[in-house]
């Protein structure tokens, strides 16, 4: 009985050691510039967005590769305050949650209705090229399915008609 109880309580380890393991997968969590990170407390001010990583799941402007790379947003002769906050009202009014906005820098989460997934979109000021760089990745998962890339466009388009 003893040999009975030793090979069941083995699976039941090695299963519970399986899913432990796969759980613990560590995601991107929140915005992607670690100074961003430390500093929601503080005054410090961000100076690049992170690269994507090579899963189909994200776009930057700061990209090199042209799977993942969109333009940045031109100010058009708008002043970097006035299209930060035009930016900030497009993004609340396509489903956007801003999190946090700060001179030169904005940072906003969408959460998918069905599955709840959180994508990250920052934008991210450089006074000498009067552009806001872009980023916006999937939390988890390999594939988007071009949701980031969708996204960034449709808020190019209002805030560029």
């Amino acid at each position: 009985m003893a040999s009975v109880k030793a090979f069941i309580t083995k699976p039941a380890v090695f299963c519970s050691a399986l899913f432990a393991a796969a759980c613990s997968s560590s995601p991107i969590q929140g915005p992607s510039i670690t100074a961003v990170q430390d500093s929601l407390e503080s005054d410090a001010t961000p100076e690049s967005l992170a690269m994507c990583p090579s899963s189909p799941n994200c776009v930057s402007s700061q990209a090199t590769d042209g799977a993942t790379r969109v333009d940045a947003f031109q100010l058009n002769g708008a002043s970097p305050a006035d299209f930060q906050r035009s930016l900030a009202s497009a993004v609340e009014a396509d489903g956007g949650v801003v999190k946090d906005l700060r001179d030169g820098y904005l940072w906003a989460t969408y959460t998918s209705s069905v599955f709840r997934f959180v994508d990250d979109i920052e934008w991210l000021y450089h006074p000498g090229f009067e552009v806001f760089d872009v980023r916006s990745a999937s939390r988890v998962g390999y594939s988007d399915l071009g949701v980031n890339a969708k996204r960034v466009e449709r808020l190019r388009k209002v805030l560029n008609p």
